[in-house]
Order: C-alpha cells, then sequence, then structure tokens
C-alpha cells in the first residue's frame, strides 16, 4: 500500500468521523509493537 493511497484512507475516515460529530483532538506518532511509526489521531465528540 503505498503512502498516498493510506493519505487517503486516513482523510476518509476522518471526514466521515466528522459528519457523525466528531473533531480531530490531536495526532502523534508511535512506534508499532513491530518498531514501525503509526499515526495515532485522537477524536472529540463535539457537543
Amino acid at each position: 500500500m503505498s503512502i498516498a493511497s493510506r493519505l487517503l484512507a486516513i482523510q476518509k475516515e476522518l471526514q466521515a468521523s466528522g459528519e457523525e460529530g466528531f473533531g480531530l483532538a490531536g495526532m502523534t506518532v508511535a512506534k508499532t509493537a513491530f518498531g514501525g511509526p503509526e499515526l495515532v489521531c485522537t477524536l472529540r465528540k463535539q457537543p
């Protein structure tokens, strides 16, 4: 899977979450159990 397709998938997921009333609260990069990087997005339900 290419980086572009991964970013497109993340964008679609965040858009869908936004339509359900969630907002992006933060993002960070963490290491996976396999030692690779993983983007972690924290969402918060908007009042």
